[in-house]
């Protein structure tokens, strides 16, 4: 996330481990960096007077920063789950946040600003609409000379909100501050008075999350941004739909005015900005250049420059009027989004977001067998490779290559040799061996549509199914790279596929909440519903009785195979859960979150907790285990979201990979982490000793970046 303050001359970024850097736009210089917070930064922004900055976190807490002295002025917690979005008032005397606990929360800073006649005055604390949230107060680290203002922090709570069938991804308050709007996972916005509290209204159009919303600068017109891929201009009097902006190939993330009014900035997933006339609903330019998502937005205050931040770890300034890149600030953290494991149990192949390939020697670990094997707390790589546009990696059975599937829309295989690799290629491309010779003219129609989000091989090893943001799944054959079957009926992006333990069967799960199951020969069999957000992972006990299935809604759903029903729905983790696996052997279970955290199940234990539970589905809790404290263990080490989880062969390890920029190796029978796989930081080993003229802000930076600072 990104804000420029009122004067332009700094931005402000928020990142995925919780640090926060100031830049200053006039010298290209950091300015500053802030302590880190529990987790990843969701949301910041700038007061109206630039003198404080807000920041929403992971954890549910909303921070208070003063940037004259770099400190944190409070802590407000309240939310029970991750804040998404923040605004603040036009008087800079109070704010709201909307959170993943479904609830609207209005702060007044009276207590915690320096005087001001310009307050809220029209809104009292005891004017409460839903349930209210044990009462703020300051952070524990804030010096002993402040414990005296904890009784000003806690009236900071005004008002409470409760939105109970929907996440809130975004806010927006009028200019004249009489408004609240709000985005939802369900797609709606709805609008709010601020003074009184009462709900006025509800807008509808979106056919997926809205994930964005604002106001325009005379507050007459409310902009959306969805998941579909369209943004709405909205009467904010009435309620009217305007118009409808199509043109990005992907979700739309972010959107802003600029200052006048006359133009309207949206970023999407499919890397691309776009400014639009808001009069005539045209799109006027697209910036490219991003080569990831881009994660935030927004305009200088003189409306010139657009800022623009993305996965690839870079933030771009823009001309407005040309469109030309103005600068570009260079980040960086590798954070892996996929591990997995060779067939013999002594390499690791990962994928990070810098669209990297790396490799790793983990014999160290024996395999899993050895009684004492050595254990280092750091490796270094084998070796790399640039991957453009990478996104999951997967060894093939024989362990002779790997699969790979990326956002160019391609599925390849890259010999495990580095010595076999063609640069120019990398690798074999499924798909384009068939050509003309089976009845097509374009090989590239053996591709899919669109990116390519997860992959899987068969237990054989012979062939290869593919789900890509085209809303089909793709069956290869391994060997001959042939296009076997498409299989279409999502009606929106394949996020997980997975196959039976006898290759029998497929199984997809996508944004549109559902689950399908498919033969290999192509044939639809039968639907799973009953997932209320996107399906991020499915698996399938080796032993072949039970689907395992998760999504965005942080249920475990388990589904008798033999019945189709699902038997029970498990909350454990605090946030959404991404990844899942089985053990060879079927008894233990694996799933990672975006609660940083890691999940061990004792299969046989949670199977006894499923027949107690009947055949009708319900949720269970750590309660209803006999053993509760034996079923399960959390693994925790990881310092940002847990994006993929896999077991060794042998059982004996299971491997993660992180946004935090590592992939680690726990013993399974400990729970204990074994292992830690880092890539190299740009700066690794550069001693700085001894160096003058840096300022504390840029060693700081280099410190991340692999420096090596006493």
């Amino acid at each position: 996330c990104l804000d420029f303050s009122p004067d332009g001359q700094y931005v402000a970024l928020g990142d995925s481990l919780g640090k926060m850097q100031l830049w200053n736009l006039h010298t290209g210089q950091l300015q500053a960096s802030y302590a880190a917070v529990d987790g990843r930064i969701h949301c910041l922004a700038f007061s109206p007077n630039g003198q404080y900055l807000a920041s929403g976190s992971d954890q549910g807490n909303l921070d208070l920063w003063e940037l004259s002295s770099g400190q944190r002025l409070a802590r407000l917690p309240g939310h029970s789950r991750f804040v998404w979005s923040l605004a603040w008032g036009p008087s800079g005397r109070w704010l709201v946040t909307g959170g993943g606990d479904r609830y609207l929360r209005l702060w007044s800073l009276e207590s915690l600003l320096p005087p001001d006649r310009t307050g809220l005055a029209s809104l009292a604390k005891d004017d409460y609409i839903g349930q209210r949230y044990p009462e703020p107060r300051l952070d524990p680290g804030l010096a002993q000379e402040q414990s005296g203002r904890e009784s000003a922090v806690e009236s900071c709570l005004l008002r409470v909100i409760h939105i109970p069938s929907s996440w809130i991804h975004a806010v927006a308050i009028s200019p004249q501050g009489d408004l609240i709007v709000s985005a939802s996972s369900d797609g709606a916005l709805r609008l709010w008075d601020v003074s009184s509290g009462q709900y006025l209204g509800v807008m509808l159009g979106h056919e997926s999350w809205a994930c964005a919303v604002t106001f325009s600068p005379d507050g007459r017109i409310i902009a959306s941004a969805s998941h579909d891929g369209t943004v709405r201009l909205w009467d904010s009097d009435s309620g009217d739909s305007l118009r409808i902006l199509k043109g990005h190939y992907g979700p739309v993330s972010h959107l802003a005015f600029s200052p006048d009014g006359k133009w309207l900035a949206s970023s999407s997933r499919d890397q691309t900005l776009r400014l639009w006339d808001v009069e005539w609903g045209t799109c006027c330019r697209t910036f490219t250049g991003h080569h990831g998502w881009i994660q935030a937005m927004a305009f200088s205050p003189d409306g010139q420059t657009l800022a623009s931040g993305a996965h690839d770890q870079t933030l771009r300034l823009w001309d407005t009027h040309s469109g030309c890149c103005l600068s570009l600030l260079q980040g960086y953290v590798a954070n892996m989004r996929c591990v997995d494991w060779h067939p013999r149990g002594d390499r690791l192949v990962s994928c990070a977001g810098d669209d990297s390939l790396w490799f790793w020697d983990v014999s160290a670990l024996g395999g899993g067998e050895a009684e004492e094997p050595a254990r280092p707390d750091w490796v270094e790589p084998l070796y790399s490779c640039e991957h453009p546009g990478l996104w999951v990696a997967r060894w093939a059975a024989d362990g002779e290559e790997v699969i790979t599937a990326s956002k160019d829309h391609q599925v390849r295989l890259l010999p495990r040799r580095k010595t076999q690799w063609d640069s120019s290629t990398l690798g074999r491309t499924l798909g384009r061996s068939l050509g003309v010779g089976h009845g097509r003219s374009d090989s590239h129609q053996e591709s899919h549509q669109g990116w390519v989000c997860t992959l899987r091989l068969s237990p054989d090893g012979s062939m290869i199914a593919s789900g890509s943001a085209d809303k089909t799944v793709h069956l290869w054959e391994r060997h001959s790279g042939r296009l076997m079957h498409r299989l279409s009926g999502h009606s929106s992006r394949v996020c997980t596929v997975n196959f039976s333990a006898d290759g029998e069967y497929v199984f997809s799960g996508g944004a549109d909440h559902s689950i399908r199951q498919w033969t290999k020969a192509g044939d639809y069999v039968r639907p799973f519903n009953g997932h209320d957000d996107w399906v991020t992972a499915l698996g399938v006990s080796p032993l072949g009785h039970w689907l395992v299935s998760a999504g965005l809604d942080g249920h475990l759903k388990f589904w008798c195979l033999d019945s189709g029903l699902c038997r029970a729905s498990l909350v454990f983790h605090d946030r959404p859960i991404t990844d899942l696996a089985w053990s060879r052997d079927g008894q233990q279970l694996a799933t990672c979150s975006l609660d940083h955290t890691i999940h061990l199940w004792d299969w046989s234990k949670l199977v006894t907790a499923l027949e107690q539970a009947g055949t009708a589905e319900r949720l269970l809790t750590a309660a209803e285990f006999v053993d509760a404290e034996s079923a399960y263990c959390s693994l925790e080490g990881h310092q940002a979201a847990v994006w993929s989880v896999n077991f060794s062969p042998s059982g004996g390890h299971l491997a993660t990979a992180s946004e935090d920029g590592s992939c680690k190796i726990w013993d399974t029978s400990t729970g204990s982490c074994v292992m830690t796989l880092r890539v190299p930081g740009p700066y690794e080993g550069m001693k700085l000793n001894g160096v003058r003229g840096l300022t504390a802000a840029q060693l700081d930076t280099l410190s991340q970046l692999g420096a090596i600072i006493n």
